[in-house]
Formats: C-alpha cells, sequence, structure tokens
C-alpha cells in the first residue's frame, strides 16, 4: 500500500511540475519565493530498498542532484565514493581530455560477477572471434550494456541523471534490480565531454539564483558547451577518431565490445522526450536490418511502457536519421551491437517555459533516468538474443567478405607519407587491420610505393565499416539527411586509392601490420657536415617544418626554379633551403642548426637533403642569381571568432601559437601583432571592418572561410557575388580544379582535389571577378547524397577567390578545409594561406615585375607577365642598388611566363605574351630610389583589379621575398 501511495504522489509531483505554474514547487517567505527542495525519492524507483552503506549522491556532493549541476570532478568523487563502498562497481579510466580532466567508466554488476570479470570479459569477446565464437554458450552469459551521457556538454541533463543510475545499481536490493546484475554487466560512462560540460554548468552554476527565475534572456551570456576545448562535436568524431576523448572512448568500447551502447542528448525545449528508432527508410544500407528489429523492440516493450507510466509524452520513429557511422547513434551498429539515441527536451539552465508548460532540471534529469533503467531492463530481458546477433554479426562478415567482389582497399601518397600514416591510423583505431604494402603496385595510372602505402584486405570481422570508410556512396533510399552523407576517408586525406579485385588482389601484398606508433620518420640524407638543406613542400607537416626553423631563428629560402644537385638529385620550386654558412645564419651554428634540421626529420616525417657543395657542374648553381628567395616572416596568427577547427589545426597539427580574439572585445585589439588573420565567420560591424580594411592595407593577410566571405565581399574587399541558388548540401565530398601555379597549391601535384562542402554559400560564376585558384568541376560530385539540380547550381562555381587591399591581401574559402579536424587533405590549403599569401600581391616583392638581378648590382629589367605576377621573366633593364655608385649591370634570367589554363583570352587584357628580354605591355616603371631595387614591371595575372594591376615597382635593396612559380 505504502509503495502504490507513494508511486501516485510521485506521478502527480512529475505531471503538476511539468505541467503547471512554478507553484507546484515553491515556498513562500513573506515577499521572497524560494526553491523547493527536491529528495532523493522524487528521482528513484518506488519498489527499491537500498543499501544504507553505499553513499547517495547528496552525501558526497553535499546537494541533491537537480539543486546544482554536478561539477566534473564531482561526478569523478563521487565514482570514486561508490567504488569503495560497493562490491557491485568498479571503476576505469580510459582517458583524458585536451584540458586533462579524466574519463571514466563505472562497470556495475553482480559481486560475484565483479570477481570473474576478466573471465567473463574473455568469453564475451569470443562472440566477436569468428574462429571461436560458436564455442561459447550465450544461454549462460551476461549480456554488456552501456550508457553513455553528454557527449555534448550543454546537454547536461545526462551526466547528471547517471550519478542517479550508477547509486541505484549500486544500492538497490530489490529482486529486479538484482536479477539485472547477475546477469549483465552495465557501463555507465557519465561524462563523455568534460571541458564542454563544465564551461556550460559553471557558468549555469555560477549565475544560480536562489529564486526560480525561467527568463531565457538571463542565459544570453551562457558560453557555448556543446564542443570540447576547441570546439570539435565530439559525437561527430566516432568514426574520425581525432580527439583524445574520442580515442579513449572507441578504445574502450573496442575492448568491451557491448551488446547495447545508448546515448543520452536534450533537444528543442518545446519536443516531447525521444528514443530511437529514427526514420525507418534513413537508415544505412550496411546495418542490418535486425538492428533495427531489436530497437523497436525496445522503444515498443521498453521505453514507451517506461513513459507511459509516468504520464510523459514521447515520439520515436519519425525523427533523425541513421547513416552516419561517425556519430554514437550508429557507431556501434558496425561493431555487432545496437546504438540507441535519447533526447531530452533541454532546460538550458534550471528552469524554463515551453510550450508544453514549465520545464526545470530535475524533471529533466528524472527522464533520462527513466530511459537509463529501461535500457537496463531491456537489454537483459533480449540478453541471449543480442549475444547471438552478436556472434553471427561477425560470422556473416566473413561470409560477406568470400562473397564480396571487393577484396581490399590500398592508399598512399608517393610525396606524402605522413598523411597515408595517418589515414592508416584512423583506420586502425577502428578496430581493422592495415598492413604495409609489400610489393609496389600498379592499379589504373596510379603506382602504389611500398615506402608510403597501405592496404586493408576486406576479409576481417569488420568488413561492413571497411566498406563504410572507403566506399563512394552517391545515394540513399531517402534524399534527407540529419548529418553527412559523403565521408568517404580516402578524399579527405586528398590520397590515391583504389579497390582490389580478384584480377588485383594477392594475400603476398601484405606487408607489416600497422600499429599505432609506427610514424613514418624522416632522415637526413647525405653529408654530416652540410652546405646546405635542402627538403620540399609536399608532406603533411612541412608547415611545421618550417615554422621551427623560423622559430629558431634560422634563415630560410625557396628555389624559384629548379635545382640539380652534384648527385644528380633534381628539386622542384618552392623546396625549402637553409643555407649554414654564418653570413647567411649569424644567429645560430651549423650544428644548432643540424639539431633542428634532425627534429624535423624525425618529427615531422620529412626527408632532408643534405648538400655538400652548390656546385653542378653544367647547371644552375645554388648562389645563381635570383634562384633563391627570402621566405618569411615568421607567421603570427589572430583568429577573430570561434578558433575551432582553425585553432586546433595550427595549435595541435602545425604547433604555431594562435591568438583567439573575441568579436566583442576586436575593437581594443592592436593588431599590429599581427600579420595573419583569420575571421571565422558572421559579420563584423563597420568599425571592425574599417580597422581590418586599415591592417590589411598595410601588407597583411587576411583569410575568411565558408560564411565569413560575407564579411569580404560586403567590405569590396573580394570581388564576386554569392549565388542565389544555394540548394541543400548534406555534407557532400566535391572534386575540385586548382590552377597549381599559384603560391596558393604549393605542395599539390595534382590539380583535381577533393573538398568537403557542408552548408554554407556558393559563390556565383558569372558575377564573378576575383582572382579564382580553385573552382568546382563541371560534374564535382564525389560522393554524398544530394539533389541533381544542386550539383548543377555549383558546378563550375569558385571554391577559392582572393583580392587586394593596399599592399595586402584578402584570400576567401567557400568551404571549410578543416572541417572536424578529419580534412587532412585540404590543411595545406590553409598552411599555403598563411606562409604564401602574401605572394600574391603583384608589385610587392616584384613578382614578375621585377628583374633577377642581385643586390647592390644593376640587374632587374621588364618583367614578363605572368599568372599572379609569378614567371615573367625579367629584361635587361637599369635598377639602382643599394649603392648608386657602382654601376655594374647583372642580366636577368629569361623565365616563360605562365599563363593560367583554362582562362579565355578575352578575359586576359593585362596578361603580357612577352617574356624573356622583350618588355612586357601594360607596364608601370619604378622609382629609381638609392638604396632600392625597381625597375619596369609588368603585369601579372591576378593582381590589382581583376587580372592586372600591380608594378614592378620599388623593392628593397636588402630584403628579397620573391617566388617564381609555374
Amino acid at each position: 500500500m505504502k509503495n502504490n501511495v507513494s508511486k501516485m504522489l510521485k506521478l502527480l509531483l512529475s505531471t503538476l511540475l511539468f505541467l503547471f505554474p512554478l507553484q507546484s514547487l515553491i515556498l513562500e517567505t513573506e515577499t521572497t519565493v524560494i526553491a523547493g527542495q527536491i529528495t532523493l525519492d522524487y528521482y528513484l524507483p518506488d519498489n527499491a530498498d537500498y543499501d544504507k552503506n553505499i553513499p547517495t549522491p547528496e552525501s558526497v556532493l553535499g546537494f541533491q542532484v537537480g539543486e546544482f549541476y554536478v561539477t566534473s570532478d564531482q561526478i569523478v568523487n563521487y565514482l570514486k565514493a561508490v567504488d569503495a563502498a560497493s562490491d557491485r562497481v568498479s571503476i576505469f579510466q580510459y582517458g583524458r581530455s585536451h584540458e586533462h580532466r579524466p574519463l571514466y567508466v563505472a562497470v556495475i554488476t553482480s559481486p560475484e560477477n565483479q570477481k570473474n570479470l576478466t573471465k567473463i570479459k574473455q568469453e564475451h569477446l569470443k562472440l566477436s572471434d569468428p574462429a571461436v565464437a560458436d564455442s561459447v554458450d550465450t544461454s549462460n552469459i551476461p549480456v554488456f550494456t552501456w550508457l553513455g551521457h553528454s557527449i555534448h556538454g550543454n546537454e547536461a541533463s545526462g551526466a547528471n541523471a547517471a550519478i542517479l543510475l550508477i547509486y541505484h545499481l549500486a544500492a538497490a536490493k530489490d529482486e529486479e534490480t538484482l536479477k539485472w546484475l547477475n546477469e549483465s554487466v552495465v557501463f555507465v560512462d557519465p561524462l563523455i565531454n568534460p571541458d564542454g560540460y563544465n564551461r556550460f554548468t559553471e557558468w549555469h552554476n555560477h549565475n544560480k539564483s536562489f529564486v526560480f527565475n525561467d527568463d531565457t534572456q538571463g542565459k544570453s551570456g551562457a558560453p557555448n558547451g556543446r564542443g570540447n576545448h576547441y570546439g570539435f562535436d565530439l559525437n561527430r568524431d566516432w568514426l574520425n577518431v581525432q580527439q583524445p576523448e574520442s580515442q579513449g572512448r572507441v578504445a574502450a568500447l573496442i575492448e568491451w565490445r557491448p551488446n547495447v551502447y545508448t546515448d543520452a542528448h536534450e533537444q528543442g525545449s518545446n519536443a516531447h522526450y525521444h528514443f530511437s528508432p529514427g526514420i525507418p527508410t534513413q537508415v544505412h544500407p550496411l546495418i542490418p536490418p535486425q538492428a533495427q528489429e531489436f530497437i523497436k523492440r525496445l522503444a515498443r516493450d521498453f521505453y514507451a511502457p517506461a513513459f507511459d507510466e509516468r504520464g510523459v509524452l514521447y515520439f520515436s520513429g519519425e525523427n533523425f536519421d541513421d547513416y552516419y557511422p561517425g556519430r554514437g547513434r550508429e557507431y556501434l551498429d558496425f561493431h555487432g551491437g545496437i546504438a540507441i539515441l535519447w533526447e531530452q527536451p533541454g532546460v538550458g539552465g534550471f528552469i524554463t517555459q515551453t510550450s508544453n508548460g514549465t520545464l526545470t532540471l530535475e524533471f529533466s534529469i528524472l527522464n533520462q533516468l527513466t530511459a537509463g533503467l529501461a535500457t537496463v531492463r531491456g537489454s537483459h530481458a533480449l540478453r541471449k538474443e543480442l549475444l547471438d546477433y552478436q556472434r553471427n554479426y561477425f560470422k556473416q562478415a566473413l561470409t560477406d567478405a568470400d562473397e564480396d567482389p571487393v577484396k581490399a582497399y590500398v592508399f598512399g601518397s608517393p610525396t606524402d607519407k605522413a598523411a597515408a600514416f595517418h589515414l592508416a591510423e584512423l583506420v586502425t583505431r577502428n578496430n581493422i587491420d592495415v598492413y604495409k604494402l609489400k610489393e609496389d603496385l600498379t592499379v589504373g595510372d596510379k603506382t602504389y610505393k611500398t615506402e608510403s602505402s597501405y592496404i586493408v584486405p576486406l576479409k576481417q570481422k569488420q568488413h561492413r565499416l571497411i566498406h563504410a570508410i572507403f566506399e563512394i556512396r552517391e545515394k540513399y533510399d531517402s534524399p534527407r539527411s540529419y548529418d553527412i552523407t559523403g565521408w568517404t576517408l580516402p578524399f579527405a586525406f586528398n590520397l590515391d586509392y583504389a579497390l582490389l579485385g580478384d584480377d588485383t588482389y594477392k594475400p603476398e601484398l601484405q606487408g607489416q601490420k600497422t600499429d599505432l606508433t609506427q610514424f613514418p620518420q624522416g632522415k637526413i640524407i647525405g653529408e654530416d657536415k652540410s652546405y646546405a638543406y635542402i627538403f620540399n613542400w609536399d608532406g603533411y607537416y612541412a608547415p611545421r617544418a618550417l615554422y621551427r626553423l623560423l622559430d629558431n631563428d634560422i634563415n630560410v629560402k625557396s628555389l624559384t626554379a629548379p635545382f640539380t644537385a652534384a648527385d644528380g638529385k633534381i628539386f622542384e620550386r618552392h623546396s625549402l633551403v637553409v643555407l649554414t654558412g654564418r653570413l647567411y645564419q649569424p644567429q645560430k651554428t651549423a650544428e644548432e642548426i643540424r639539431a633542428v634540421i634532425k627534429t624535423i626529420a624525425e618529427r615531422d616525417g620529412i626527408d632532408v637533403y643534405s648538400l655538400k657543395s652548390g656546385f653542378t657542374e653544367g647547371q644552375r648553381n645554388l648562389g645563381s642569381g635570383g634562384l633563391l628567395s627570402n621566405v618569411g616572416p615568421k607567421p603570427s596568427i589572430a583568429i577573430v571568432g570561434n578558433g575551432g577547427a582553425i585553432w586546433h589545426l595550427f595549435d595541435r597539427h602545425y604547433q604555431i601559437p594562435v591568438t583567439v580574439l573575441s568579436p566583442e572585445n576586436f575593437s581594443r585589439a592592436n593588431l599590429s601583432r599581427y600579420n595573419v588573420i583569420f575571421i571565422s565567420g558572421g559579420l563584423l560591424a563597420e568599425t571592425d571592418i574599417a580597422k581590418l580594411h586599415t591592417w590589411v592595407e598595410a601588407g597583411n593577410t587576411l583569410i575568411g572561410y565558408d560564411n565569413a566571405l560575407r564579411t569580404l565581399i560586403r567590405a569590396g574587399w573580394i570581388n564576386t557575388q554569392i549565388s542565389p541558388q544555394r540548394g541543400s548540401f548534406l555534407g557532400i565530398t566535391f572534386q575540385t580544379e586548382a590552377n597549381l601555379s599559384s603560391p596558393l597549391l604549393l605542395g599539390y601535384k595534382n590539380k583535381k582535389i577533393p573538398v568537403f562542402k557542408d552548408g554554407g554559400i556558393v559563390l556565383s560564376s558569372s558575377e564573378n571577378k576575383a582572382d579564382t585558384f580553385i573552382s568546382y568541376t563541371e560534374k564535382p560530385l564525389l560522393s554524398g547524397n544530394i539533389q541533381p539540380q544542386t550539383v548543377e547550381n555549383i558546378a563550375k562555381t569558385p571554391v577559392l577567390v582572393t583580392g587586394r587591399v593596399g599592399q595586402g591581401v584578402v584570400i576567401g574559402f567557400a568551404f571549410d578545409p578543416q572541417f572536424r579536424g578529419i580534412w587532412y587533405g585540404t590543411n595545406k590549403l590553409t598552411a599555403n594561406a598563411v606562409f604564401w599569401g602574401n605572394k600574391l600581391v603583384s608589385g610587392r616583392g616584384g613578382f614578375g615585375g621585377r628583374g633577377l638581378g642581385g643586390r647592390g648590382n644593376f640587374g632587374g629589367g621588364s618583367g614578363g607577365g605572368g599568372f599572379g605576377g609569378f614567371g615573367g621573366g625579367g629584361g635587361g633593364g637599369l635598377n639602382r642598388g643599394s649603392n648608386p655608385e657602382q654601376q655594374a649591370t647583372q642580366p636577368a634570367a629569361n623565365i616563360p611566363a605562365t599563363v593560367p589554363p583554362n582562362v579565355p583570352t578575352n578575359t586576359q587584357p593585362n596578361v603580357s605574351p612577352q617574356s624573356g628580354n622583350t618588355p612586357a605591355t601594360n607596364s608601370d616603371t619604378g622609382n629609381n630610389v638609392p638604396g632600392t631595387r625597381s625597375g619596369r614591371g609588368g603585369r601579372g595575372f591576378g593582381g590589382r583589379g581583376n587580372f592586372g594591376g600591380g608594378s614592378g615597382g620599388t623593392n628593397q635593396g636588402n630584403v628579397n621575398q620573391d617566388i617564381i612559380i609555374q
């Protein structure tokens, strides 16, 4: 009778709390309205009796769950307290966040199971090994259920509910709970994203009123806690495993292989509670139908009755898709289990008014706890079926592999060992066997080299996930999608890859299996005592290597033309050169320089060549006029707005310091500290635009991505327009074509470059008058679900455009080259914009507009027109050197002009067809000023205005920042 009364009171309290005014949970004291206290009984099931030796949440926290948000450190403290007090609970740490917060899981099962947990785990893992799976009797082993919470830090009800779930499973003495624990192992991951969660919850705790206040305007200052330290959405990082939280979590899931995984989220506050399944027609074709059937049964037989009993509205099967294996609600579907999504209406603080009534944090926590207990009940009831499904999933994978015409995937890069390794690393982290290629292999027109290529055979238990990673899928049953639909990962790394069938695959191609410690170190090739060191810009970490040199006050030069060493080795244009002579390195000894070069080889995976001489018989010597150009200055970078993936790229990959400036404080920032600024989205105020204009004019580089292009276009810095025909871009991989003569394309060998488009703007091809270096191809779709008309709208439109402001340059990307931290293949575009963007300014440094005369000599002449000012040869014009009394002359080298491909001749009014010793047309004459070099400079394609503008102009006699690229 007592339990029935308690249950009726609790149901009444929950209903009143959600549907009626605040007086249902307040106490009036004179004129002040104070929030009432929720007791533990409000949350817990009525039919349970609890072990008083197990600490309640309040006894450890000092407050009741729901009164404040439980912080990440308090969650850890509670886990440790329960672990010490209960023989049902053990905990383990699977990783740390970027901010070094520990990530723990509570393992909860019967005391007897805890004693035999290692043996239980070993037996359970046999189910995922087809060779021994049939030896397991699934009638008497536990089911593994994993409950994950608050992967989005601002969806905080899940983490708070996890505390209560742990307490109930650790302390409840009712018959049902004991039976669950005898036949289940329950894993409670209470807080997946502690950095974002603390950012959100500590603000709300700090600003909490003890008087109920549901005015949402007071929440306007709350920080965004959805992402982790760098703002990455960890629920989109399961497959990519780029963030430390994901790496630890995925490794733990693969180590234990749960049968059920749940993912606790929040949604809009006016919705009702949601639990899987999603829309039936929007499921990835590689997910077995049986997995969806399990989810439907859990929804019908366990979730729905649990919420019906409390009188709470919910919905299921009519929203959210199950396409992308990189999210929590699909990931375990590719690992022999089933994955389930929960979505609680979000309170965004402690209390808010919704279209359904007054929503409180306590009510939200109770809903999440209800779903958690229903999951444990349901997975226990379906225990043997789930275990049998897991066994059959992996056995079927090998059968499918035998019937599959594709037998393996091969991928690699002849010039970028690091990028190839990082894709192999990603695939390996997903419990897939990856092997080094044992012998060179030619497929079509591509040759895969053993030192930089990998092979992934399909005949392994992760057969479905391998296909999901590598396959190109352009169509799904439904045109709608909740998230990205084109994630073919070799495209993300800009790597060559091919599928191998029976005619090309053989097991002998498989060399050593890769692991996560085999980063391909480079080496120093050549003499111990070096005259000069040279390495190319092709490797993924070349920008990091260059910054190491500049940061160590080592002067760096680049080749403006190919150079052949004495041993016949040919170094391409834009290869980086470090001379060791004291004249060129006044601040460093040869030993100090070699120490940095050694670090570059070992940590950046770059082969560095050590030359004993700058002489090559019959060829240009390293000191030949104009062959070397100074590199610099060292970039000093700021980001205006959300740093996000840009910040992560430079901070974690390139190890280059970055300052993140908030738009609110931008007006007070001293911009003279920076020579590169990124704007990461949105529109800036007019005063901020004026401030940036002055800064760019002085000779600096401004870079904007995607929606930030609106600011660049509105300010008149880039001469193009946004297309009104946008369409819907549900995370699509597109093919583009690039002009490799631009410094923004240094390091790219193939003019076809895959890029990723996820929403954002599309530029108009018809109204584009900006300098364009990358455009979508005529048939751009590579992978993803998109309407044909949208593909037509984006075809041949610009992707990467630039403009000139005074002596500075503005660079705009109509996509995000750092998307979710996984698009390694377009990261180099960002690095090029930072290190080489200033080379786009015709007349600054004299790109094609000055000759190649040496310092203090008369050498530079008229320059033939070249693309962006690059490549125009110098004539015999006279330039005054730093010593006006010296009248020596030096003829300039003849370097052919370069005209961009596929540009109609009628759009090149200022592109000179002349080069060499013939004066360029439409040229300006520089001022003959003592101490400087000047002369007649040909206009280069892509300078001021549309195609011309910028003369060779005046160049400082002691500074040479030129680079000539074809």
